[in-house]
């Protein structure tokens, strides 16, 4: 089985006892950008982070700036380190 069959019958097991649809717009208003490439340059995470936090900041279509975050997870202890 492919890393994609898995995550496809991981999904298949998440839909059936999925309770939806989802109210629209999202009730927590929040959207979540992620990336998760092995190829990333694990000491240039925390300057990349910085540079979308700006990017998105700087976007015409990102309507309320007040609250935008960026975070990096740290895969030995399972926390969220933000990026300040």
């Amino acid at each position: 089985m492919s890393v994609t069959d898995e995550l496809l019958a991981n999904n298949a097991k998440y839909a059936e006892t999925f309770s939806g649809p989802l109210p629209l717009p999202p009730s927590k208003g929040v959207a979540v950008v992620a990336c998760m490439d092995a190829r990333l340059n694990v000491y240039g995470v925390d300057d990349d982070v910085r540079q979308s936090i700006a990017r998105i900041k700087a976007s015409p279509f990102v309507p309320k700036k007040d609250a935008i975050r960026g975070f990096v997870f740290d895969v030995a202890t399972g926390k969220l380190n933000e990026v300040v």
